[in-house]
């Protein structure tokens, strides 16, 4: 939690914020193919991310304002996709057109990676953007990231940049 914003673990009750998200167009635009997705396949971003908090430990969260305003998600992933990445994980967010440009993106990432490293949960954190995004660069400078290298999206053949933090230099920022 921010001053701001609740974060909470992504749930089976959240199939509307995940279908809001990964059906719009605009939003899906520098996401991976950028293809919005059907709804089915929101039901199965909705278990992958379900799966990623019982099997890792971390996963996506709701991000919300304190009046339970849906600002988007923020949170882990593993980018078995990305080799350069791994072994990750990488933090990633997504936030509404009607809530960007308010800092949202910044503030709920840099909470969620402070409660990453407290929990304990690496030493590492990766951060992943297609670099025809530079609003998501900008976030990545905005946390203090250190810029690590560009490549090709193996998949998908647009470049990509690699930004990393690791748990001492997050504390000392």
């Amino acid at each position: 939690m921010t001053s701001r914003l609740a974060l909470r673990p992504v749930d089976r009750a959240d199939y509307s914020v995940i279908a809001r998200i990964n059906t719009d167009p605009e939003l899906m635009r520098h996401i991976h193919t950028g293809v919005p997705h059907q709804h089915d396949e929101c039901s199965v971003d909705l278990e992958r991310g379900i799966t990623a908090w019982h099997d890792d430990g971390f996963g996506p969260f709701v991000t919300e304002l304190l009046d339970g305003t849906v600002v988007g998600t923020v949170g882990f992933g593993r980018p078995a996709w990305c080799p350069e990445a791994m072994p990750g994980p990488d933090v990633g967010w997504t936030v509404l057109q009607a809530h960007q440009r308010h800092g949202y993106a910044t503030e709920a990432a840099a909470a969620s990676i402070g409660w990453f490293f407290r929990a304990g949960l690496g030493s590492r954190l990766v951060g992943i953007h297609n670099t025809d995004n530079p609003a998501s660069g900008a976030v990545m400078r905005r946390l203090g990231l250190r810029w690590l290298r560009q490549a090709v999206h193996p998949q998908c053949q647009y470049p990509i940049e690699l930004w990393e933090t690791t748990a001492p230099e997050w504390r000392a920022r």
